[in-house]
């Protein structure tokens, strides 16, 4: 069966002026995974009158000069539909011409479609009103007068320029309230079921003005990119038993929803493509699906403390994009692919916590990590040489496994290894020397022999040695013990 989506595609039509124009906006609703889709028409009035302005004020009882200043409109409260509030506004003169300033929250304007008033009171009590009101496309000009009959000319203009929607005064030409919707399909509703491409218009109708609209759905057959590897993953995986499935669920096992991209739990996404999975302790079990590699977006994937067993798949090596790789705690068995070290982009691999065996792969010393984890597995053979390329390296930890052989002392030679753990595995020759603003070691448990270097306890940065269950001999240095803060 071929698994469809569609995306949200929102097309806003704006006229403002005289022509009084609704702003029509198209949304194309995903309903079912077999490219069905229910295409509404919203119709919402052209009034948003939210914004800085300038103002200039006449007529003034007290004064014959024009006052100018700058006003805000905002919206009233996020409880309250339509209303807005006014700062800053002297509307009038008291007493000895005085202006009032409006207090916060009386002084608003409230709109109903394209119908404007003004039910606020201010400071004294004092009711307001529009005596007229005219609105072009630049520019609100009224007069105003309060219950004492006070009143004012004012024209508005946005201080960013930007053209204002049409307003009035007068109820009788407050047309945007309902609306009829005759569409090239036949039906009258708000919306259409469409099913396949083309080109569908609309006519909206407000009783005297006809608004149409055409609008083209390109989408209706196109599958999203990452569905169906991301289906391959559940299904391989056991997704049924997830402890959390919360959108995997209803799109791969009921066809609804099918965009990842919109609620599925884990994922992340950037562009419409799934660029992070995170299902980290969610009860999945199986094994992994070779088809992962067709996320060719993806930067990371989590999928630790789950009980996922089988093998590393080798096409995880084709993520070219992947920066985090973590399968942490898990029932993986079999080798480690050598294909992993393709992922140029890698700067963290953990593998901790399987069933790993054979050795880790020479080809690693290829990537450019920041932090390698392969302890608690079974891994045998001794430890790279090529490991001493990776420059950044700053997290290495290799134990418990089945190591042998010598540490080769290159891989952290005077570099800056913030965490070493080679500890339970079966290495053997001196300590590993050269650390540089190392904070722990833990080589304990090994067959490394020899004297414990003077230059351990020069180390400024270390929290935390442990040399214990090993061959070593001789006296534990005076450095160590001066850098502990400890007498001998």
């Amino acid at each position: 069966m071929k698994i469809l989506y569609s995306t949200l595609l929102l097309v806003t039509f704006l006229q403002v002026g005289y022509a009084q124009d609704p702003v029509i906006t198209f949304s194309e609703t995903e309903i079912y995974c077999n490219g069905t889709d229910t295409l509404f028409v919203n119709v919402a009035n052209a009034a948003d009158i939210k914004g800085v302005y300038n103002y200039t004020q006449s007529m003034n009882p007290c004064f014959s000069d024009e006052i100018s200043g700058t006003i805000e409109i905002t919206e009233f409260d996020e409880f309250t539909e339509n209303e807005y509030s006014v700062s800053d506004f002297s509307f009038g003169a008291w007493g000895a011409c005085y202006f009032i300033d409006p207090p916060t929250g009386n002084l608003r304007w409230t709109l109903d479609g394209s119908l404007i008033t003004w039910p606020g009171t201010d400071n004294y009590g004092e009711q307001w009103q529009f005596d007229s009101f005219e609105s072009t496309g630049d520019s609100y000009t009224f007069t105003y007068s309060n219950t004492y009959a006070e009143t004012g000319f004012v024209t508005l203009s946005k201080v960013d320029g930007s053209t204002l929607p049409f307003l009035t005064i007068d109820p009788s030409e407050n047309t945007n309230n309902e609306y009829t919707y005759n569409w090239s399909t036949g039906s009258t509703d708000n919306f259409i079921v469409i099913s396949e491409n083309g080109t569908y218009s609309v006519t909206i109708s407000d009783g005297v003005n006809n608004y149409e609209r055409e609008y083209e759905l390109m989408n209706a057959e196109q599958e999203h990119p990452d569905f169906n590897a991301l289906s391959d993953l559940y299904n391989s995986t056991n997704g049924i038993v997830w402890d959390n499935r919360e959108g995997w669920e209803n799109a791969i096992e009921n066809n609804i929803g099918c965009n990842p991209c919109k609620g599925w739990i884990g994922v992340t996404c950037l562009d419409n493509r799934v660029i992070e999975i995170d299902l980290t302790e969610n009860n999945l079990t199986g094994v992994l699906t070779p088809a992962i590699q067709e996320l060719n977006a993806l930067t990371e994937l989590n999928l630790s403390f789950n009980l996922i067993g089988g093998e590393i798949p080798k096409e995880l090596g084709n993520l070219e994009n992947l920066s985090r790789l973590t399968l942490t705690q898990n029932q993986l068995t079999g080798t480690i692919p050598s294909e992993l070290s393709n992922l140029q982009n890698l700067n963290s691999l953990s593998l901790s916590s399987n069933l790993l065996t054979g050795e880790i792969p020479e080809e690693f010393g290829n990537l450019n990590l920041f932090s390698l984890g392969l302890g608690n597995n079974r891994l045998t053979g001794s430890i790279p040489n090529s490991l001493a390329n990776i420059d950044g390296l700053r997290l290495l930890t290799l134990g418990p496994n089945l190591l042998t052989g010598e540490f080769p002392n290159e891989i952290v030679e005077n570099k800056f290894m913030f965490f070493l753990s080679l500890w339970g595995n079966q290495l053997e020759g001196p300590l590993p020397t050269g650390l540089t603003d190392v904070g722990l070691i833990d080589l304990r448990y090994n067959n490394f022999s020899g004297t414990i270097p003077e230059e351990y306890g020069e180390y400024n940065s270390i929290f935390g040695l442990r040399l214990d269950g090993n061959q070593l001999e001789g006296e534990i240095p005076n450095s160590i013990y001066a850098s502990a803060g400890l007498s001998e």
